[in-house]
C-alpha cells in the first residue's frame, strides 16, 4: 500500500517535469539525478532480492541510502510535491528495506541474532527524531511510523 502511494505521487512529480511554469519544472528538475539513481538501484534490488542475493542487494542499499541522503541535505527546501515523493519517501523506504534485508541476510537462528534485531529496531525511532529534531521534518517521522506499522515483503 504505502509503495503504491509512494508510486503515485512519483507519477505526480513526473508531471511537475512537464509543467508550464518554468521555476516548476527547474525545481523538479534539479532532483531528477538522484530521482533516476534511486530508480536504478531500487531495480538492481529487486533483482538481486528475487535471486537470493542478499549481500549483494544490501550493498545496493546501503549505496541508494547514501545517494537518498545526500538527495535530502543538498535539496534540503524543495516543496512539497517534490520532497515527499522524490526525498523522504524513498529515503525511509530504503532505510527500511535496508533492515529487512538484513534480517533475511543474516537469518534469526541465534539469540543474539535476535537481542541485535531488538536494537536495530530502536534505530528507526532515532532516525526519525533526528529528521524531526534537525530539521522539523514531520515527512520523514510520518513515513517511518506508517512503514513500521505495515510489513514489509
Amino acid at each position: 500500500m504505502t509503495r503504491t502511494l509512494l508510486l503515485l505521487l512519483q507519477l505526480g512529480y513526473i508531471y511537475f517535469l512537464s509543467a508550464f511554469n518554468n521555476e516548476i519544472v527547474n525545481i523538479a528538475a534539479n532532483v531528477g539525478s538522484h530521482f533516476i539513481l534511486n530508480n536504478l538501484l531500487q531495480s538492481a534490488f529487486i533483482l538481486l532480492w528475487v535471486h537470493s542475493r542478499f549481500l549483494l542487494a544490501e550493498v545496493i542499499l546501503v549505496l541508494n541510502l547514501f545517494n537518498l541522503t545526500s538527495l535530502y541535505f543538498r535539496h534540503i527546501k524543495t516543496p512539497h510535491f517534490v520532497h515527499y515523493p522524490v526525498v523522504t519517501s524513498p529515503l525511509c523506504f530504503t532505510f527500511m528495506v535496508m533492515f529487512a534485508n538484513g534480517a533475511v541476510m543474516v537469518g534469526s537462528d541465534s539469540f543474539a541474532v535476535r537481542i541485535c534485531a531488538n536494537v536495530a529496531v530502536w534505530w528507526v525511532l532515532i532516525y526519525g527524531l533526528f529528521f524531526l529534531i534537525a530539521f522539523k521534518d514531520y515527512a520523514v517521522g510520518w513515513e517511518l511510523s506508517v512503514l513500521s506499522l505495515g510489513k514489509i515483503h
